[in-house]
């Protein structure tokens, strides 16, 4: 979630940068076109007008006269060498009816148009555009035209011709015509009125040899283009907005279809179906949760799967013994062998308890959580009850106590109920499998390294390793690892078959029966201590048999000692 808000956040980020770069850009260039479009409306026709007159007048009185009409400007107004422009200038100044326009700054404009092969011909800079300056501006092109006509046929003809080479209206209007406006401004002393008529700019001035007045316009106007340009602006970040979050949303609902996908495999019985999380973006956690259920889940129904198929196998020894024996109890017999088979039956039974008890402690064990109620607990009082247990079933066999530390024991912290359970698991195992001794051992070590021998006290963060060792045959090496697996038995030596336990009444070599089981008690050791943060190692002690060391951690404070 915290990827998916940054990445909108980043794609707002985005979009408020280029709405704010794309509107400054639009403004800009809108308000240079419409300046240009002001200027060329204004000046252009006048400077072609001068050019024209430039062109006509002989090499040697052109400054003269281009002097003459400068006085009518408040902007230069000169001949200027073509090679002092850029390439892309003077290409636009050699077109058909081409120009240049070019904004310096924010206010400092030119406006210029090709004269011959080596010069052209320009206005400017000019930056006012108060109502006086364009006045004086348009009456210094208001005076060549006034010439032309005043000197020509002064027919509407000429009229037209002088408008279309101007390219702005021009008409003659009697003072009856003109606003009161255009009144007012000639009454002021100007000689050009720059006034407003239903909404259009237009310009007068009186012409010489009469009191007609010459017109021209509509002028061109500024236009407010931030207003529009807002707008498309606007539009603009709505549709890029509705873009990316597209491809966002695009690209997050083809992660989700994957999950969903691979959900849907899962349901219908691939359950090693997963998602790649590397590849999950937004929907990473999610991905590891799916996962993690799946993982579970074929775990689970694998488990339950072989908990079947091993449960079904190890049912029908002990039924079969019922069965069987059943079948001979029906028989006429002697007492002696009546008495036998009464045996096999309640070995049998028993057989089939322990079996059931260690099919349900298993399952309940996988579905506890790690235990609340923990408890410091003195070891050796403990598994005092399995060692009376062990002494009446196994005489042969001797449990021994030892601490590393003489007169003190280290106590664990865990559940009482879950440590007598891991307890009783291995001194199980050990009592089927040993020969005559037992070793429970107690000691400290440090969480850093958690299989080393020596205590440390001194430790904050230490823990408690309780280990059993029994001098048996031992567990193979490259078993180790696998005997905590659930349903992983190690070949009895008197069964002859490779995992399963020999059954009946034969006795190994500890002189005790053989025991029946499904591979469970060291996967419940193993879970339990996990459930406690702790861990356990097998492998081969000092007395030739097998020994479990199992890790209990400690709080922080330091542990007591008994």
């Amino acid at each position: 979630m915290i990827r998916l808000f940054i990445k909108f956040f980043l794609l707002t980020v985005l979009v408020l940068l280029v709405s704010k770069w794309a509107f400054e850009e639009l403004l800009a260039r809108r308000v240079y076109a419409d300046r240009e479009r002001v200027v060329t409306g204004v000046h252009l026709g006048g400077l072609r007008l001068v050019a024209r007159q430039l062109m006509i007048t002989p090499e040697d009185r052109r400054d003269a006269i281009l002097d003459e009409i400068q006085l009518q400007f408040r902007a230069p107004l000169e001949l200027r060498r073509l090679d002092e422009l850029e390439p892309k200038e003077r290409l636009k100044l050699s077109e058909p009816y081409g120009y240049s326009y070019r904004l310096e700054g924010n206010d400092s404009e030119h406006l210029s148009i090709r004269f011959d092969s080596t010069q052209y011909l320009r206005l400017g800079p000019f930056n006012d555009y108060t109502t006086v300056a364009f006045e004086d501006a348009l009456w210094g092109w208001l005076r060549l035209l006034i010439y032309r006509y005043e000197n020509s046929d002064k027919t509407q003809s000429e009229l037209d011709q002088l408008s279309k080479d101007y390219g702005l209206p021009i008409k003659l209007l009697e003072s009856e015509e003109l606003p009161d406006s255009a009144m007012d401004r000639f009454a002021s002393g100007r000689d050009v009125a720059l006034y407003v008529d239903q909404g259009k700019y237009y310009a007068a001035t009186k012409l010489e040899s009469s009191d007609s007045y010459m017109r021209i316009g509509p002028l061109p106007e500024f236009k407010d283009v931030t207003k529009p340009t807002a707008q498309l602006t606007l539009g603009l970040a709505f549709l890029s907005s509705a873009v990316l979050i597209g491809l966002l949303v695009h690209s997050i609902g083809r992660k989700f279809n994957k999950l969903a996908r691979v959900a849907r495999a899962i349901a219908q019985g691939n359950l090693g179906a997963r998602v790649e999380e590397s590849k999950a973006g937004e929907a990473r956690e999610l991905a590891k949760a799916l996962n993690l259920m799946a993982n579970k889940t074929e775990t689970l129904i694998r488990s339950k799967r072989e908990l079947l198929q091993m449960v079904s196998h190890e049912l029908r020894t002990p039924l079969a013994r019922l069965r069987f024996a059943v079948d001979l109890l029906e028989a006429k017999s002697d007492d002696t062998k009546r008495t036998r088979r009464i045996e096999i039956i309640h070995q049998s039974i028993n057989d089939l308890d322990m079996l059931v008890g260690e099919i349900l402690e298993y399952v309940r064990n996988k579905e506890e959580l790690p235990s609340r109620s923990q408890e410091w607990i003195d070891v050796r009082k403990a598994i005092e009850p399995l060692s009376k247990a062990l002494a009446e079933e196994s005489p042969h066999l001797n449990l021994e106590f030892e601490s590393n530390i003489p007169g003190q024991i280290p106590l664990i912290y865990a559940d009482r109920i879950a440590f007598v359970r891991v307890a009783k698991n291995i001194i199980g195992n050990a009592q089927r499998y040993a020969k005559s001794r037992l070793i429970v051992r107690a000691y400290q070590v440090p969480m850093e390294t958690p299989h080393h021998h020596q205590a440390n006290l001194s430790s904050p963060q230490s823990q408690t390793c309780v280990e059993f060792e029994d001098d048996g045959l031992g567990i193979p090496e490259d078993k180790w690892r696998d005997v905590i697996e659930p349903f992983v038995r190690i070949s009895d030596p008197n069964s002859g078959v490779p995992g399963i336990p020999s059954h009946g009444h034969s006795r190994n070599h500890s002189g005790h029966k053989n025991h029946i089981g499904i591979g469970l008690g060291l996967t419940i050791v193993n879970r339990i201590l996990k459930q406690h943060g702790g861990s356990i190692q097998i492998g081969r002690g000092k007395l030739g048999g097998c020994i479990v060391r199992t890790y209990w951690p400690n709080p922080a404070s330091q542990p007591p000692m008994v």
